[in-house]
């Protein structure tokens, strides 16, 4: 029995690897490179159920104003059982709380990182610290 030849547009080129689904003696078209069409590119839809109208849009995420006790004592240096220490003696940071959360704003540990700034041993404040 001959075998039969099918003629192939110019550009097709064909896969003599077998496929399970079409099995062993079938042949796939496989497009070559100069084929490829370009995708259309499809536009994004805000979700309008977050958006109100004529809200501004945030494009990039608000400034961290507040830092944990973990985040904070790893901003000041120091350990977070310390600042828990400066809590409930006194003489650390200011801080709030959210519920049972304590959170430091940033600014008011740059200020008391800053009060606490001593020139030699021999300055009032560092007695006062030790």
């Amino acid at each position: 029995m001959a075998q039969r030849r099918i003629s192939l547009p110019k550009r097709m080129t064909t896969d003599d690897t077998a496929s399970t689904r079409q099995g062993p003696n079938c042949r796939r078209l496989i497009p070559t490179e100069d084929d490829a069409v370009p995708r259309k590119k499809h536009k994004r839809r805000e979700s309008k159920g977050l958006r109100r109208r004529n809200a501004p849009i945030l494009s990039k995420k608000p400034p961290v104003l507040f830092l944990d006790s973990h985040q904070a004592a790893a901003f000041l240096r120091l350990s977070p059982r310390t600042l828990e220490k400066h809590r409930v003696v006194g003489g650390g940071p200011r801080f709030i709380k959210f519920g049972r959360r304590v959170v430091y704003k940033i600014s008011e540990l740059e200020e008391w990182a800053a009060a606490h700034t001593c020139c030699s041993t021999s300055d009032a404040i560092y007695n006062g610290l030790h």
